[in-house]
């Protein structure tokens, strides 16, 4: 790793929220891609479903690790996180297209 100043934290963070928004997109109908236990941690350390059978997953969580490895935190944001007792692929209108993601019919029952 050459010399300087260690790791790019803010870098690290970045390419792994990248991967992680990446990680979420499941396939319409599918019920086995997001499951309640398979999560990584946001930005907010809160946790995230993500598609347990995506490549994205396996990525984000080798890109966390690398964070871990170099020392670099995620700041807590002092929100409590919402707690996902069921997981969904659903269809996401925030982007263009129709995008599904891993989702969370979090609290509202």
């Amino acid at each position: 790793a050459g010399s300087g100043g260690g790791a790019d934290c803010a870098k690290l963070k970045n390419d792994y929220l990248a991967t992680l928004d990446q990680a979420r997109v499941c396939d319409k109908g599918s019920t086995e891609q997001c499951n309640v236990n398979s999560t990584l941690p946001g930005s907010c350390n809160c946790p995230v479903l993500v598609n347990a059978q995506s490549e994205y997953t396996t990525l984000a969580k080798k890109q966390q690790q690398a964070m871990t490895a170099a020392g670099c935190h995620y700041a807590a944001c002092g929100i409590a996180c919402l707690l996902n007792p069921s997981a969904t692929c659903a269809q996401q209108t925030m982007t263009s297209g129709n995008t599904y993601l891993c989702s969370g019919a979090a609290a509202l029952q």
